[in-house]
């Protein structure tokens, strides 16, 4: 439903005789011509001339049962003597009623026009537009020279008599029947939190509405009811196929793991640190005068530092492998908080305080094209880097609407691909924010990514969940795939975006030059949008995980050899500040450093460390020596 006044004329409540009866010509009028139906003044008006008492007791019986199926009763209620929008009552009042019964107006009740469409099944854009429609007719209408169109603010929107319903005055109304969904509670409440609606229950559903806040378009509310609706549809399938309910796992709900600490808000003592084993946990115990200094500092999108430390106190650790303990939240973070991340980065990325980070993605200076040229041993090359979006929060403190206006940008960025990059987004199962896949990627769409390796699920690790990288699960997350299957994007995993390309030859130009095309046309279309990647001169392009900070490129060679095995891959890596994992004659060489180093700098020290390891290799081979000896 929504509300509309006309300019030019006095609202409802201080309206004269003479205006109102104005309005209900107009309206009338209006409806007439576009509508099939009638209407009827209330009973005693004698304001319109075809019916010139209002309407008959039959016809107040008529309009009930019109309307009941759809609306409830909708006859216009009259109002006490108290109310201001009463005077003169019930003169130029009246319902227009669809013949169809599906659309009711009201004039001048407390607003001019107050329209209700309602539709049943699940097409909510349906009942929407037809809404706009008859909202439409009756703002083109032919009228006085006193009218001239809606009252519109540029600031308020559309005004109402209640100030509280300006902007759009919309409202929307779901009734849903989803038996399993209500039996728990704490969906419900999920519901309501997650989507700004308030909920009733019924026999064997629930009814939730919604109103539209000003600042929030027509269009952008209609989308955001119909993944509410989409929302309970799909958890009422999975309970029925007995699948999981992510909100109901802790961290994948509305908050992050539950911890020693909460991310809201910083406690005044931190816990026992003595057995913790992370870098942030280390400075808090030899300089605890660091946690008073930051505890009650907030970033520039209201993070605060419990948010950011959260993992490194919740999680204790493994005193063999201690993991950071720390995440950014957002790109004021490494600023405020920098007493913290300055010497975790120094540390973790051997990165001085005082240097600069260099950023270079010019594909021509890559040393070689084909490597191997006889296809043997170089098996595949993957690109991957992540990019996030300046002016919103990094993954752990994103919002329910922040991520999925992410999810708009990138995916409508992606789209706009042409040529061999063309593809196509798969928003994971029972995600309901992508319009044109309201439920999410169907079965048979995920059986086929998880078989090509190119889809990601939520997060399981303590130090993640803690971090909130699985909040509201899995709301406004998916896979751009490109049909060449070369190339794919996955969209709010742990970055706003993550790009992976796949060079199925040992051309490193080639699959480089994929990468930076592909980085290229995304950064243009997220300017275009108003939107730019995050990046600092210190720290290049900024990631929530910090030891993905400066390119946040991680290349990956799969390399099969028949002579040099594991070890002797992995001297020569030494060399060359690289990464060996693997055993016997099947490795993988990885670049260690992501920041320091520029991203040309990264895959030409890997296109050295492989020609000295192809020409052991080679070597070998032309010594006579036995495979795998």
């Amino acid at each position: 439903e929504t509300r509309r006044n006309f300019s030019g004329v006095r609202f409802v409540g201080a309206a004269t005789a003479d205006e109102r009866r104005e309005v209900e010509r107009v309206v009338a009028r209006a409806l007439l011509g576009a509508v099939e139906g009638d209407y009827y003044p209330q009973a005693g008006s004698t304001s319109y001339a075809p019916k010139p008492t209002g309407m008959s007791a039959a016809e107040v019986d008529k309009l009930k049962t019109l309307t009941a199926s759809m609306f409830g009763d909708l006859v216009m209620p009259a109002h006490s003597a108290k109310a201001i929008s009463a005077e003169q009552w019930p003169d130029a009042r009246g319902v227009y009623a669809a013949a169809s019964g599906n659309v009711v107006v009201w004039v001048n009740h407390e607003d001019h026009l107050r329209a209700f469409v309602r539709r049943t099944g699940a097409d909510i854009s349906a009942a929407f537009k037809e809404l706009v429609s008859v909202v439409g007719q009756v703002g083109a209408a032919e009228a006085s020279p006193e009218i001239k169109g809606f009252a519109q603010h540029s600031r308020l929107g559309f005004l109402t008599t209640d100030p509280a319903r300006c902007g759009t005055a919309l409202k929307f109304t779901v009734a849903m029947s989803c038996p399993s969904f209500i039996q728990d509670q704490a969906l419900v409440d999920n519901l309501a939190s997650s989507y700004g609606t308030t909920v009733e229950l019924t026999g064997d559903g629930l009814v939730f509405t919604y109103e539209a806040l000003p600042g929030r378009s027509e269009i952008d509310a209609a989308k955001h009811v119909t993944r509410a609706a989409a929302h309970v549809r799909g958890a009422e399938r999975r309970l029925a196929r007995g699948a999981p309910i992510f909100e109901k796992q802790d961290g994948l709900g509305p908050e992050p793991l539950q911890g020693a600490i909460s991310s809201k808000e910083s406690p005044a003592l931190l816990p026992d640190l003595s057995k913790h084993h992370s870098d942030v946990a280390k400075i808090l115990r030899e300089k605890p005068e660091v946690y008073v200094q930051l505890k009650d500092v907030k970033t520039a999108s209201g993070s605060t530092l419990a948010r950011c430390i959260k993992p490194g106190i919740d999680v204790k650790g493994d005193a063999r492998m201690p993991q950071p303990g720390i995440v950014a939240v957002d790109e004021s973070c490494f600023t405020v908080f920098a007493q913290l991340f300055d010497p975790i980065v120094e540390r973790r990325l051997q990165h001085s305080l005082s240097a600069q980070h260099a950023t270079d993605l010019a594909a021509a200076k890559v040393r070689s094209d084909v490597l191997d040229k006889s296809g043997c041993y170089i098996k595949q090359i993957s690109f991957r880097t992540g990019r996030n979006l300046r002016g919103l929060p990094l993954a752990g403190a994103l919002d329910v609407l922040q991520r999925r206006e992410l999810e708009r940008v990138l995916v409508r960025s992606l789209l706009h691909l042409s040529g061999e990059q063309v593809g196509d987004y798969f928003p994971l199962r029972d995600s309901t924010s992508y319009v044109p896949k309201p439920n999410g990627m169907s079965e048979e769409e995920e059986k086929r990514l998880e078989g090509q390796e190119c889809l990601f699920h939520e997060p399981d690790s303590k130090v993640a969940l803690s971090a909130g990288v699985g909040r509201h699960w899995p709301d406004a997350r998916g896979v751009f795939y490109s049909s060449c299957k070369d190339w794919y994007a996955w969209i709010n995993q742990e970055d706003h975006i993550k790009l992976t390309v796949v060079e199925k030859s040992s051309n490193f130009k080639k699959g480089f030059t994929r990468l930076v095309g592909l980085l290229e046309h995304l950064e243009q279309f997220v300017k275009e949008q108003d939107f730019e990647f995050m990046h600092s001169d210190r720290f290049g392009y900024l990631t929530s995980d910090i030891t993905n900070l400066g390119t946040g490129l991680r290349v990956s060679v799969s390399l099969h050899l028949d002579y040099v095995d594991s070890d002797q891959v992995a001297e020569v890596c030494k060399g060359f500040d690289l990464v060996c994992t693997g055993y016997g004659f099947e490795t993988s060489v990885s670049n260690k450093k992501v920041l320091g180093k520029s991203e040309v700098q990264i895959v030409n020290d890997l296109v050295g460390a492989l020609e000295e390891i192809l020409k052991m290799e080679e070597a070998a081979a032309a010594a006579g020596v036995p495979p795998g000896a």
